[in-house]
Protein backbone atom coordinates (compact mmCIF):
# COMPACT_ATOMS: atom_id res chain seq x y z
CA UNK A 1 0.00 0.00 0.00
CA UNK A 2 2.44 2.62 -1.22
CA UNK A 3 0.01 5.55 -0.86
CA UNK A 4 -0.79 4.89 2.80
CA UNK A 5 1.48 6.94 5.07
CA UNK A 6 3.45 5.26 7.82
CA UNK A 7 2.58 6.02 11.42
CA UNK A 8 5.64 8.30 11.61
CA UNK A 9 4.56 10.12 8.44
CA UNK A 10 1.13 10.54 10.02
CA UNK A 11 2.58 12.55 12.88
CA UNK A 12 3.63 9.99 15.47
CA UNK A 13 7.40 9.57 15.04
CA UNK A 14 9.09 6.66 16.77
CA UNK A 15 5.87 4.67 17.16
CA UNK A 16 6.34 0.93 16.76
CA UNK A 17 3.82 -1.80 17.39
CA UNK A 18 4.63 -5.42 16.67
CA UNK A 19 2.12 -8.15 15.95
CA UNK A 20 1.88 -10.91 18.49
CA UNK A 21 -0.30 -13.84 19.36
CA UNK A 22 -1.12 -15.15 22.79
CA UNK A 23 -3.36 -17.59 24.57
CA UNK A 24 -6.07 -16.19 26.80
CA UNK A 25 -8.18 -17.83 29.44
CA UNK A 26 -11.17 -16.79 31.51
CA UNK A 27 -10.78 -14.19 34.24
CA UNK A 28 -9.85 -15.68 37.60
CA UNK A 29 -8.63 -18.93 36.09
CA UNK A 30 -6.88 -20.91 38.83
CA UNK A 31 -3.13 -20.27 38.96
CA UNK A 32 -2.39 -23.99 38.71
CA UNK A 33 -4.31 -24.21 35.43
CA UNK A 34 -2.54 -21.11 34.09
CA UNK A 35 0.86 -22.55 35.01
CA UNK A 36 0.06 -25.92 33.44
CA UNK A 37 -1.17 -24.33 30.20
CA UNK A 38 1.91 -22.14 30.05
CA UNK A 39 4.19 -25.15 30.55
CA UNK A 40 2.42 -27.24 27.90
CA UNK A 41 2.37 -24.37 25.38
CA UNK A 42 6.09 -23.84 25.98
CA UNK A 43 6.71 -27.51 25.22
CA UNK A 44 4.64 -27.27 22.05
CA UNK A 45 6.57 -24.21 20.86
CA UNK A 46 9.77 -26.27 21.19
CA UNK A 47 8.39 -29.18 19.10
CA UNK A 48 10.38 -29.56 15.87
CA UNK A 49 7.30 -29.70 13.63
CA UNK A 50 5.87 -26.51 15.11
CA UNK A 51 9.25 -24.77 14.96
CA UNK A 52 9.47 -25.66 11.27
CA UNK A 53 5.97 -24.37 10.59
CA UNK A 54 6.69 -21.13 12.43
CA UNK A 55 9.81 -20.69 10.30
CA UNK A 56 7.78 -21.23 7.11
CA UNK A 57 5.41 -18.47 8.23
CA UNK A 58 8.25 -16.17 9.32
CA UNK A 59 6.97 -16.28 12.91
CA UNK A 60 9.47 -15.82 15.71
CA UNK A 61 8.08 -17.67 18.72
CA UNK A 62 8.83 -16.07 22.07
CA UNK A 63 7.93 -17.93 25.20
CA UNK A 64 6.91 -15.96 28.25
CA UNK A 65 5.17 -16.43 31.54
CA UNK A 66 1.73 -15.03 32.42
CA UNK A 67 3.14 -11.91 34.12
CA UNK A 68 5.36 -11.11 31.13
CA UNK A 69 2.32 -11.45 28.85
CA UNK A 70 0.26 -9.15 31.11
CA UNK A 71 3.08 -6.61 30.99
CA UNK A 72 3.23 -6.77 27.18
CA UNK A 73 -0.50 -6.15 26.94
CA UNK A 74 -0.38 -3.24 29.41
CA UNK A 75 2.58 -1.67 27.59
CA UNK A 76 0.90 -1.97 24.20
CA UNK A 77 -2.38 -0.53 25.50
CA UNK A 78 -0.51 2.36 27.10
CA UNK A 79 1.45 3.01 23.90
CA UNK A 80 -1.68 2.88 21.72
CA UNK A 81 -3.68 5.04 24.14
CA UNK A 82 -0.96 7.68 24.20
CA UNK A 83 -0.74 7.73 20.39
CA UNK A 84 -4.52 8.02 20.06
CA UNK A 85 -4.62 10.95 22.49
CA UNK A 86 -1.64 12.74 20.92
CA UNK A 87 -3.07 12.37 17.43
CA UNK A 88 -6.55 13.31 18.66
CA UNK A 89 -7.97 10.24 16.92
CA UNK A 90 -11.73 9.99 17.18
CA UNK A 91 -14.29 7.50 15.96
CA UNK A 92 -16.89 8.91 13.60
CA UNK A 93 -20.30 7.33 13.92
Amino acid sequence: MPDVPTVAESGIPGFELLSWYGVWGPANMPAAVTQRLNAEISKAVDAPALKARFAELSFIPTKSNPEQFRRLIREDLTKIGKAVKEADIRIDF
